[in-house]
């Protein structure tokens, strides 16, 4: 299954940044939380990655849809469906790569909440 992309936006490479976006979001949201911090982080990477193809406007309509979609989906059916619309190692090792990234900068956000609370 490809991931359904918005319209006009019916390509192979859309289609595969839309599912590196959804694997860097479903990284954002491994831990349970998704702060507004975290998405407006998130909504700010993936319209840079998107090199102006996608507004945060677009991008976080894909991301209200994707939480309506985690559940009536595994996760690990999810994974599935978006490795196949990842069709080479390069593509698979970028996403590996953006996800370790959005990871980062998860922590750095809770960090630095947590810096702010105990102040």
């Amino acid at each position: 299954m490809l991931v359904i992309a918005p319209s006009g936006m019916q390509n192979t490479a859309v289609n595969e940044l839309l599912a590196l976006f959804e694997l860097m979001y479903l990284v954002a949201t491994a831990d349970g939380f998704f702060s507004p911090e975290e998405r407006g982080e998130f909504l700010q990477i993936a319209e840079s990655l998107s090199e102006g193809k996608m507004g945060s406007h677009q991008i976080s309509t894909l991301v209200q849809s994707w939480e309506k979609r985690s559940a009536g989906i595994s996760l690990d059916a999810r994974l599935k469906q978006l490795a196949a619309a990842l069709p080479d190692e390069i593509s698979r090792r970028i996403a590996y790569g953006c996800g370790s990234i959005e990871t980062w900068l998860n922590r750095l956000i809770l960090m630095n909440n947590s810096t702010l609370q105990l102040r």
